[in-house]
């Protein structure tokens, strides 16, 4: 088992992270940080807040593996787990013993470039070329099949993870 770490927290200041780390080599699990590192880990272990979480989704997807997460951020609602637990995560990993959830990801495609999301993505007219309002006509096709066409300075197209932070963030319930 090859564990990437990635983390937005110091990796020589977080005392979950140390701990993290001492276990899994106290249990001889590979481990390495994403960001000093190009290779495909098995499992990618999240330091952070909701915010570090969706940075990582990119490497979710880049190298086709799942994500524990660790809550070192403020709210964590995405988070699996508090930073106070880690040396027992670290040991669920090292004992095969996780349990994972497949979450909906958005997939879109402007001009030829892919962008990838959990949450949300948010498509808006280009407010730099004026000041005032700029309305664009925009066209949503899903998997190929014309859905809608619409005039709006922008769309919000999002998952049920996002949507569920857009109601929260509105002062409504989790859907």
């Amino acid at each position: 088992m090859k564990v990437g770490i990635f983390s937005k927290v110091d990796k020589f200041d977080n005392q979950g992270l140390k701990e993290f780390t001492e276990r899994l080599k106290f249990n001889k699990t590979e481990y390495f940080y994403l960001d000093e590192k190009d290779e495909k880990p098995d499992l990618i272990a999240v330091f952070g807040g909701d915010g570090t979480i969706l940075l990582a989704v990119d490497y979710a997807i880049r190298y086709n593996s799942p994500i524990v997460s660790l809550n070192a951020g403020t709210v964590g609602f995405l988070t699996d787990f508090e930073c106070v637990d880690a040396v027992k995560v670290a040991d669920l990993i090292c004992e095969n013993k996780l349990k994972f959830t497949q979450r909906s990801l958005l997939s879109v495609s402007i001009e030829g470039k892919i962008f990838n999301a959990l949450n949300d993505i948010v498509i808006e007219s280009d407010r730099s070329v004026t000041s005032s309002s700029v309305i664009s006509k925009l066209s949503v096709d899903i998997e190929d099949t014309h859905v809608y066409d619409l005039n709006s300075d922008g769309v919000i197209v999002s998952t049920p993870t996002g949507s569920t932070a857009y109601s929260l963030s509105a002062g409504g319930v989790i859907l």
